[in-house]
């Protein structure tokens, strides 16, 4: 075992692990996450053009965004609630 260890084989695959963890958790993102926008411009959806470019991008930076807000050190509950208002208010406006 400690042959192993010196030859660095546990790191390359505890890094390898990780990407493949990283991998799994991105196609995820892209199946559970869904930003339902109802924009739309001369009788064109936004959100299809926006997925026909790069499929689940809004996803990808909601995501990312909430993400954000996690390592700035915002209350998780504050997030919630904010994502919360967004939903209600966009539902209200009618873009989500």
């Amino acid at each position: 075992m400690t042959n192993v260890e010196k030859s660095g084989a546990m790191d390359r695959l505890f890094f390898g692990t990780s990407i493949l963890g990283l991998m799994v958790i991105g196609g995820m993102i892209g199946l559970n996450i869904s930003v339902p926008l109802q924009v739309t411009f001369f009788d064109t959806n936004l959100i299809d053009v926006i997925n026909g470019i790069v499929p689940n991008l809004l996803n990808l930076l909601f995501f990312g965004f909430i993400y954000w807000l996690v390592k700035k050190n915002v209350n998780v509950v504050w997030i919630m609630l904010g994502i919360i208002v967004l939903g209600i208010m966009g539902s209200l406006v009618g873009i989500l």
